[in-house]
């Protein structure tokens, strides 16, 4: 058995240890504590940096899966409901045909429903580019945004710029040691 076995064997005992003490755990200051504790204990200290460094591959696994799986059931679920939105449309222009048709009246009585067929207020469809109409039927909307990429631009030569924060949030990243025989 290489080495590199050995060592995956073993830290992935360390890892699965690791994960089940953090599923156990109420909150964050727990998983804190466990991730802390882990990577303290001098003696095997390499092997808890695979196994931590394992957990969060998994819980990153984890969150890629599930959010998968969501990704899927709002797609399942939007489907279902534009299927009921258009049966819904089709029975509604099933019974305005039938009022223009004579066959119903504009309040239509059930033994414990009321069908009533009312007319929406006016609205306006713009068939011409918003600019073409008389300036009295038209408005503009200015929006006005920071622009973070100058601002940043501007930290980076040293220039400030009033009312603004430019800073640099830390990120672990886990990698695959290349040296592993």
């Amino acid at each position: 058995m290489s080495l590199a076995t050995q060592v995956l064997k073993y830290s992935s005992k360390r890892a699965v240890e690791l994960w089940n003490l953090i599923k156990q755990a109420k909150d964050e200051s727990d998983i804190e504590i466990l991730t802390t504790s882990f990577l303290q204990h001098k003696s095997d200290r390499e092997v808890a940096i695979d196994a931590v460094a394992e957990v969060a591959e998994q819980i990153d696994a984890e969150i890629s899966a599930i959010s998968a799986r969501k990704q899927y059931l709002v797609e399942l679920h939007n489907r279902a409901i534009e299927r009921l939105k258009s049966k819904k449309e089709t029975i509604d222009k099933t019974i305005i045909k039938l009022y223009e048709a004579g066959a119903i009246a504009t309040s239509t009585e059930g033994l414990s429903k009321t069908i009533k067929i009312k007319t929406n207020p006016p609205s306006c469809e713009v068939l011409i580019p918003p600019q073409n109409l008389p300036e009295e039927y038209r408005y503009e909307k200015v929006e006005i945004r920071a622009d973070k990429k100058a601002i940043t631009q501007a930290w980076k030569q040293g220039i400030e710029v009033e009312g603004t924060e430019v800073f640099q949030k830390q990120r672990v990243v886990y990698e695959l040691n290349r040296d592993i025989t």
